[in-house]
């Protein structure tokens, strides 16, 4: 387990470009170490996201909050993270708990489904708590629920940039038959008055 995490953290060092995640909300479950909860993860920015966790244990319910920095390994769609936050809830049999948190994990966008699937380590130090220490491993599926925004708004880009090219095509067309009718009213006003050509 140690040797994957220094794998891991080493790949993360070498990670020089970051790749936004191809996704902006995911929702889904979280299970390992005999305890199950919900996770949402939300992007902040480009390569910054919020995850929330609410886990129940047998004896346990927690929720937590934490800020992740993520990295490319294989394109956008294969990211590594890091991040670290706080704890708070309930043990039984002692009252509340609450402490703070690191992870670290891997995660993939399911390629031809809306899923993204991630394993992460996590460890936790507690400030309240009969443990001072918990090391957790876990595998999450997450629905994507907010796709990347990226594209969308390339296609409002172009949308706005044809729009623009039809207006100025009419107002070129408009100028054009303005001009032609000006010259047609001088020819006609010429003529009016005698004269078979303003020229003359």
């Amino acid at each position: 387990m140690k040797q994957g995490v220094g794998i891991i953290f080493i790949i993360c060092l070498l990670s020089c470009q970051v790749i936004a995640q191809k996704y902006s909300t995911a929702v889904g479950l979280r299970f390992g170490n005999g305890q199950y909860g919900i996770t949402a993860k939300q992007r902040i920015f480009r390569s910054l996201a919020a995850e929330g966790i609410v886990h129940v244990g047998s004896q346990e319910i927690v929720g937590t909050l934490l800020l992740q920095k993520h990295f490319p390994i294989l394109g956008r769609g294969f990211n590594m993270y890091l991040g670290g936050g706080a704890h708070i809830g309930g043990l039984k049999d002692f009252g509340p708990i609450m402490g703070v948190d690191a992870m670290i994990g891997v995660e993939m966008k399911v390629p031809l489904l809306p899923l993204v699937a991630s394993v992460d380590f996590k460890p936790a130090y507690h400030v309240l708590h009969e443990e001072w220490f918990d090391l957790n491993t876990a595998v999450s599926v997450r629905y994507i629920v907010g796709k990347d925004k990226k594209k969308q708004r390339q296609r409002a880009r172009q949308k706005r940039k044809r729009k623009r090219e039809r207006r100025k095509a009419r107002e070129e067309r408009r100028e054009k038959r303005e001009k032609g009718n000006k010259g047609e009213n001088d020819e006609n006003f010429w003529q009016k008055i005698g004269f078979p050509d303003k020229g003359n």
